[in-house]
């Protein structure tokens, strides 16, 4: 399954363009966003999914001639698929008094399934496998703000600072 697809939507409404906030002149942007979308991970090097030969460094003689050893050192997994993970988050932009203060605030819902794993396969003659397995699910909110203390033709000086409260929670560990 190399190829996949990951559709993704955002929105964005710019509140300060309203008619009603024409007369709220120390608001230079307020906007309030939303996404939601699907993104992939395929952090699995090239040809990890299929089976791997590798040479022994014993070698033999047969009819006179010198031969190598081959064998099987990878499994196979031709059911492998991309890592996906589903994203929701709401979002506030603002600045104020001509942009020397502005920031955002965020929250975000994340659920993440088909991890990819490398799954031990003791037994079988290989290390592991990767497979597709378990779920993760991540929440939270960030929040950044930024003031500009001054800002001279050559030189500026802003101070800002950033804050988020995450909570991941593993929902499925797929078979491990």
């Amino acid at each position: 399954n190399k190829w996949a697809f990951f559709p993704s939507a955002a929105v964005k409404w710019n509140i300060s363009k309203e008619p009603f906030m024409r007369g709220v002149g120390w608001i230079s942007d307020l906007s309030l966003r939303a996404s939601a979308g699907r993104t992939g991970n395929d952090a699995v090097a090239a040809y990890r999914s299929l089976l791997a030969y590798s040479s022994s460094t014993d070698s033999y003689i047969f009819d006179n001639s010198m031969g190598v050893t081959y064998y099987p050192s990878r499994l196979a997994n031709p059911d492998l698929t991309w890592e996906t993970t589903v994203s929701h988050n709401i979002g506030l932009d603002f600045s104020f008094l001509k942009s020397r203060i502005n920031g955002s605030f965020e929250v975000y819902h994340n659920t993440t399934n088909d991890l990819l794993i490398q799954f031990p396969v003791a037994g079988s003659g290989y290390d592991y496998q990767y497979r597709n397995l378990g779920s993760v699910q991540n929440r939270g909110f960030e929040a950044s703000v930024n003031f500009v203390i001054f800002e001279k033709k050559n030189f500026g000086l802003t101070l800002g600072g950033n804050i988020s409260l995450n909570q991941n929670k593993v929902t499925s560990l797929g078979g491990l």
